[in-house]
């Protein structure tokens, strides 16, 4: 075997081929920076191509039977009519093998295989690996869980490995794998049926049989222009509670165990059922109705109408071209793409990386703006409120409400009700105080805040400084300083070397979410947190343990110690002789999209 390098010793690859015995490796450096269409009339001989390189094809000449990939170039290999075994990388590798019964390999990669006529062999290998059939004649029956397939030209192909099947024009049947899987039907009255994996399927035209399996599975009618029954002419009509459906051409399909849709680019009606499903509407005046079920509805642009129903409901505008105006509680919504959408029983809204304004409604929202200087105004009901980065003003209202500014100079006001300003996505340490009512957010801004009771940190070394209020500070990761100051305050320190002082009032420290037993000494001041970490307590008058076995001691004051659900917790303390915080931390300390 001789490794002929390109360029160097040979100006052209097709020059090193010309001068190449059986078994030799060509090796095409990423300095020839040429497109060239390769000839290889040569026997088995393997190509190294540098991974940079593009517009390098193979085309297996007279008498060749065997080509090899090797590495992670993207080189696509056609095959003669002769029986080939082509030999994909570990990139992405297309392999044509034309006539013969062929021997295809992707090998790693998501790679495209394409056996043509005759009785193949399909390997698909590591990665998401497809099986086209574009070229057939009549419908292909393929199943992918046997591995067993007719071509649609006579032949019988053998498939392993193999996720997605790109079928014919005519009438297919097609059986997916229990893994996640990918079924572009096109025209013809089809029959697919997914695995237990996440499915997507593309009917196409015709009248088409889809049963998704278990798992969930998305039905798309997005006509990308290559079905033979010509371009669509009208939007679809999707009703997951009947499992009916009209497709862009006409026909009627037939659905079952569907989750999500994707409709057309024109005016469609998607109804979902008692799941969870996820809908978009992409183009035109669309009407989306979620029915039960926490649904996921994305109209796109037109004139759309959004019903999420019963349970918790979003939409987002992520991919508008300008910021949005959207109102929970007017129900109407400016799109950011020219119109104007109707918003009915929605709870979550997403923004755009524009300025937004985003309202919510009486009820518990989730509102997140996402890049730009948003502002984000809760009403009633317990809200989570994420300005994402830009300068943002996040108004709580009513209930007791999460607030995540995000990087940038964010004005934060809890409102009425127990609020938390949260900074666990921050990338790098925050410093907080509730007195002054500032905080820099570890991503080099400055926060205001405004009546805020509680802080979650972030995974680095955090301040954290309570007011005068019942405060509940939480420093997560790093080793952090919390400070209750006056009033009955609530503090975990999280992993790392911690110093909490409680300050004024009854206050408590807790390792309810510790890993291991703890060890905490209110006499000496240290506690050993189940996390590999030591803290110091000052000021503390309640200890909190895990769910393991811990030893909590007292001081000599008035103490309150709960073990938590570990076996064998000892417990040495004397009566409390004050009242504990009237919040209850733990509930309120609960992660809600940091």
């Amino acid at each position: 075997m001789t490794i002929r390098n390109v360029p160097g010793t040979y100006a052209t690859i097709s020059a090193a081929v010309a001068a190449s015995a059986v078994g030799d490796t060509i090796v095409v450096a990423a300095s020839y920076a040429t497109n060239e269409s390769v000839v290889v009339t040569v026997n088995n001989l393997t190509f190294d191509v540098a991974p940079s390189l593009a517009g390098i094809s193979l085309t297996a000449g007279a008498g060749v039977t065997t080509i090899t990939l090797s590495g992670s170039a993207s080189v696509p290999i056609q095959g003669n009519n002769a029986a080939n075994t082509l030999n994909g990388g570990s990139g992405t590798d297309n392999l044509y093998g034309n006539g013969g019964n062929d021997v295809l390999r992707g090998n790693d990669g998501n790679d495209l295989l394409v056996g043509g006529a005759g009785n193949d062999q399909i390997e698909g290998g590591a990665g998401f690996d497809t099986v086209m059939y574009d070229g057939a004649t009549t419908g292909i029956v393929v199943n992918l869980l046997t591995g067993k397939g007719t071509d649609g030209q006579t032949g019988s192909d053998t498939l392993s490995g193999v996720e997605g099947v790109n079928a014919t024009r005519f009438a297919d049947t097609v059986t997916l794998t229990n893994t996640s899987g990918w079924v572009t039907a096109r025209a013809g009255n089809d029959k697919i049926t997914g695995g237990t994996g996440d499915d997507n399927i593309i009917g196409g035209s015709g009248t088409d049989t889809i049963d998704g399996g278990a798992g969930t599975d998305s039905v798309s009618y997005y006509d990308d222009g290559y079905d033979s029954a010509g371009v669509s002419k009208q939007g679809v009509n999707v009703n997951l509670q009947t499992g009916k459906a009209t497709d862009n051409w006409g026909n009627a399909d037939t659905l079952t165990a569907v989750e999500n849709i994707t409709g057309s680019v024109r005016a469609d009606t998607i109804i979902g059922n008692g799941s969870n499903n996820a809908f978009t509407g992409d183009q035109g005046d669309d009407t989306l109705k979620g029915g039960d079920g926490n649904d996921w509805l994305f109209g796109g642009a037109g004139n759309d109408t959004i019903d999420g129903g019963a349970g918790w409901d979003s939409t987002t505008y992520q991919g508008s071209t300008s910021g949005v105006l959207v109102n929970l509680t007017t129900g109407v919504a400016s799109d950011g793409l020219g119109s104007t959408d109707t918003l009915v029983g929605i709870e979550s809204v997403d923004g755009t990386v524009y300025v937004d304004s985003l309202t919510g409604d009486n009820n518990g929202n989730n509102l997140f703006g996402d890049s730009g200087d948003d502002t984000l105004s809760a009403l009633g009901g317990n809200d989570t409120l994420n300005g994402g980065n830009g300068k943002d003003t996040l108004s709580g209202g009513d209930g007791d409400d999460w607030s995540i500014g995000g990087a940038g100079n964010d004005a934060i006001d809890g409102g009425a009700g127990i609020d938390t300003a949260a900074y666990g996505s921050a990338a790098g340490a925050v410093t907080v105080n509730l007195v002054t009512g500032t905080a820099s957010d570890g991503q080099g801004g400055t926060d205001s805040l405004t009546a805020i009771e509680n802080v979650f940190g972030s995974t680095f070394a955090d301040t954290l400084t309570g007011n005068a209020g019942n405060n509940a500070l939480t420093g997560d990761q790093g080793n952090d300083t919390l400070k209750g100051g006056d009033g009955g305050d609530w503090l975990e320190g999280g992993a790392g070397n911690d110093q909490i002082d409680g300050g004024a009032g009854w206050d408590s420290a807790t390792y309810h979410n510790a890993t291991a037993g703890v060890v905490a000494n209110l006499q000496t001041g240290t506690a050993a947190d189940g996390v590999g970490g030591t803290d110091t307590l000052i000021g503390i008058e309640s200890l909190n343990g895990s769910a393991f076995a811990d030893i909590l001691v007292g001081s000599s004051g008035a103490n309150a110690l709960a073990g938590g659900a570990g076996p064998a917790n000892q417990q040495e303390a004397d009566h409390p002789a004050g009242d504990q915080p009237a919040h209850d931390p733990e509930q309120l300390i609960e992660l809600r999209r940091v």
